[in-house]
This record gives structure tokens, C-alpha cells and sequence, in this order.
């Protein structure tokens, strides 16, 4: 279990403390979940929660919400999600908690729900119902290597997702990370083979001296902790993965944009993004 024990209960077949307890489950509710363990199955397997709400499962950051999208769109993200999310393990038994109605008022628009998440996964969910149903998970830490450095504990993951723009018609995204990159995206429901396009822009500064700036004739080197902070920027930035790669089913990288300053220093953070498939843009 991946988070900490609030409270647990056995569930028996009768109610009464009187009668002769023989549990079948044990319902364990932990501090962002909810798990059923099967006591009648060898190795006490969990139940598969027909109501996964891992929302928080890395920390949200950024959030986008699209109505009256395309009727196919839905059915789409769905059936490529199903498709990567291999669900082993479980209890083939039936979950067995009961109660309660589900809403008949839903939607008479599909409603979709984008959270980019700190890990830099992107989760599509279908908000037409009464509850969020996870559709599909797009990770896009995939598309590069693995640093062998580690940030710290207040540091900001370079993957985590800034923000993201999505184009229900032609089924394109694009998202900004916290690694001054920017990723354009287009749906494909069949995987491929492909090498994704780097583009590396160079954005020069303005040249304006700010107050409290350092002596201009004065070597960086020579500044306290600047020598330190390039070499960590310099360990903790982006490369991507060269050479053929296989795309799953969904959302497949054809862009990626990485940006950096002259003499190595860190650019500022990407703070608009936008797409416009109608003009190409």
C-alpha cells in the first residue's frame, strides 16, 4: 500500500457481532484511497475499484476543461487507454461493496478534463458523468532520458506540466513543461516507429542591466554558488532520446522545442501556449 492506514473493517456475511464471524474482505481506507483485500482467494489479492480517482496520484499542476468536444473523441481516448493500462493482480471476484445511486442527470455534451501532473503525465478525463472517469494517461517523461541527477525536495521536476493546449478537431496537443520546453503531440490509434524532431531555439537577452546586478567586469566564475548552480542546471537539463523510438497508441511526440540562453544561463518560464490547427499554427 502506497499510503498511510486511516482505518480498516472486516465485512462478513452476517452483521451481527453474535453470529459466527468468518471475514471475506477487508475494506482498508488509506489516506488518498480506498482497497478491498479478498481473504478467499490464495495470496489476497486486492479488488479492482470500479471507482479509480487516483487524481492526486502526482501532484496536479496545471488543469484544462473542453465542452461540447467531437461525439468520437471520448470513445477514442478510451479505447487506447484500455489498451495500456494492463490490469493484473486483481480478485476475479466482484467488488463487494454496494450502495447508493448514481446520477441520471448527466451531460448532454462531452465534457473532458486535462490534468498535467508534476511526474509530467497528462490524465484525460470524461467529466460528462457524475463522477471523473480516467480515460487515458499520457506520460511524457518517454520521450527522455533519465537524469542521473536529483533535484531537491523543494525543486520542481523538469517534466512537471505547465501548462497545455488541446485541439478536440484535428486531435493535436501541446503542452509546456517546467523544463522551458514545449511538446506538439497528434493522436494516432495505431503505434509506430519514429524519431521525434528537435528543434533547439537560442532566446538572447535584452541586454538591460537590473538593479542590484553584478560587476560586469567581474568573472562568474568568480560570483559565489554561480559555478555550482550551471554545473547542477547543466546536469538536470532535457535530452532527448535520439534515433527510432516505438510510439504507443494515442498521443505521439512530433515536436519538441528546448530552449536556452547565451553563456548557459537558465531562461525564463514559458507563461502562454496556444494551437490553432485551422491555421497551422
Amino acid at each position: 500500500m502506497e499510503h498511510n492506514v486511516v482505518d480498516f473493517i472486516t465485512l462478513c456475511e452476517s452483521p451481527y457481532t453474535s453470529d459466527f464471524q468468518d471475514p471475506y474482505a477487508v475494506v482498508v481506507l488509506l489516506q488518498n484511497d480506498l482497497v478491498v483485500i479478498d481473504l478467499l482467494t490464495p495470496g489476497f489479492p486486492c479488488f479492482e475499484n470500479p471507482y479509480p480517482m487516483d487524481i492526486h496520484e502526482s501532484p496536479v499542476t496545471c488543469c484544462s476543461y473542453f465542452a461540447d468536444c467531437p461525439s468520437d473523441l471520448v470513445p477514442a481516448f478510451y479505447s487506447v487507454g484500455s489498451k495500456s493500462q494492463k490490469k493484473t493482480g486483481f480478485s476475479e471476484r466482484e467488488w463487494p461493496v454496494s450502495g447508493g445511486e448514481w446520477s441520471s442527470n448527466s451531460s448532454s455534451y462531452n465534457e473532458i478534463i486535462l490534468t498535467g501532473h508534476a511526474d509530467g503525465s497528462i490524465k484525460f478525463w470524461d467529466a460528462s458523468a457524475g463522477s471523473l472517469q480516467l480515460l487515458y494517461k499520457l506520460k511524457t517523461a518517454k520521450l527522455f532520458e533519465k537524469s542521473k541527477a536529483k533535484s531537491l525536495d523543494n525543486e520542481e521536476d523538469p517534466l512537471a506540466i505547465q501548462l497545455m493546449h488541446l485541439c478536440p478537431e484535428s486531435r493535436k496537443l501541446a503542452i509546456a513543461g517546467a523544463g522551458r520546453h514545449v511538446v506538439l503531440f497528434k493522436f494516432k490509434k495505431a503505434e509506430s516507429m519514429s524519431e521525434v524532431v528537435t528543434l533547439e531555439i537560442s532566446l538572447t537577452s535584452d541586454g538591460k542591466d537590473t538593479e542590484g546586478s553584478p560587476d560586469p567586469d567581474l568573472d562568474p566564475c568568480q560570483i559565489p554558488g554561480v559555478e555550482e548552480s550551471r554545473a547542477a542546471e547543466a546536469a538536470m537539463s532535457l535530452k532527448v532520446k535520439g534515433g527510432l523510438q516505438k510510439r504507443a497508441p494515442g498521443f505521439q511526440a512530433t515536436l519538441i522545442c528546448l530552449t536556452s540562453n547565451a553563456g548557459g544561463e537558465q531562461t525564463e518560464n514559458i507563461t502562454s501556449l496556444s494551437l490553432n490547427s485551422s491555421y497551422g499554427l
